[in-house]
C-alpha cells in the first residue's frame, strides 16, 4: 500500500511538472488547488512550485490581468499560512503584471516585517530602477529601522543614481554604526563613479 501512495505521488508530481511547463490559463484551476493543499510552501515538488511556475510563464507570455489576479490571490494566502518564500514569488509576478502599481508595490514592501521579503523587493526593483523609483524607496529612510535603513542605503550605493546621493549623506552620521558604514560606502562610491565619468582620475 505504502509503494502504491509513492507512486500516486510520483504520478501527481509528474502531472503537476507537466501543467506548469505545458500548460495554459486553463490549467490555473487544477494548480491553484494543489497550491492550496500544499499550504503554499514553496517545496519543489509540490503544486505550488508548479503553480507560481505556471504564473511566471504566462506573465512573460503577456497574460497579465489573469496572472496579476492570481498572483494577488497568491499573496494574499501565503500571507495567511506565513509562507514568506510563496509571498516572495507572487510579488515578482505582480511587478511583472502592473506596471501602473510597480513602484507603490516595491515601496510598500519595505514597510514588511520580514527582511527576506523587503530585499527581495530591493532585487526586484533593480530591473525597474530609474530616478523616480529611487526616489520613493529613498523617501522610505526617515521612517524606517535601522536594518531597513541598512538596506535601503546599500541599495541606492548599489545602483548609483545621483538623485539619490543627497538623501544618503545625513546618514553618514547616524547613531547606528551599521547604518552610517553603509552610507558611507554608498557616497564615496558614487563619487568614485563621478569622478570616473568626468575625468577627474
Amino acid at each position: 500500500r505504502q509503494r502504491q501512495m509513492c507512486i500516486r505521488d510520483r504520478d501527481t508530481e509528474v502531472w503537476y511538472f507537466a501543467l506548469s511547463r505545458c500548460g495554459s490559463a486553463k490549467s490555473l484551476p487544477v494548480l491553484t488547488k494543489a497550491a492550496r493543499e500544499a499550504n503554499y510552501s514553496l517545496d519543489r515538488k509540490s503544486g505550488n512550485e508548479a503553480y507560481i511556475f505556471l504564473l511566471n510563464k504566462l506573465a512573460e507570455g503577456g497574460e497579465k490581468k489573469i496572472t496579476n489576479k492570481a498572483a494577488s490571490d497568491l499573496y494574499k494566502n501565503a500571507l495567511k499560512e506565513n509562507q514568506v518564500a510563496t509571498r516572495i514569488a507572487a510579488l515578482q509576478i505582480l511587478l511583472k503584471t502592473d506596471d501602473k502599481n510597480r513602484a507603490k508595490l516595491i515601496v510598500k514592501a519595505l514597510n514588511d516585517p520580514e527582511r527576506e521579503y523587503r530585499n527581495a523587493a530591493l532585487l526586484y526593483a533593480e530591473e525597474y530602477k530609474d530616478a523616480d523609483l529611487s526616489r520613493a524607496i529613498a523617501g522610505k529612510l526617515k521612517k524606517a529601522d535601522a536594518e531597513t535603513q541598512m538596506d535601503i542605503i546599500n541599495w541606492l550605493g548599489k545602483n548609483r543614481i545621483a538623485a539619490s546621493l543627497e538623501e544618503i549623506i545625513p546618514y553618514v552620521k547616524s547613531t547606528d554604526s551599521e547604518v552610517s558604514r553603509s552610507a558611507i560606502i554608498a557616497a564615496v562610491s558614487y563619487t568614485h563613479l563621478r569622478a570616473h565619468e568626468t575625468g577627474a582620475y
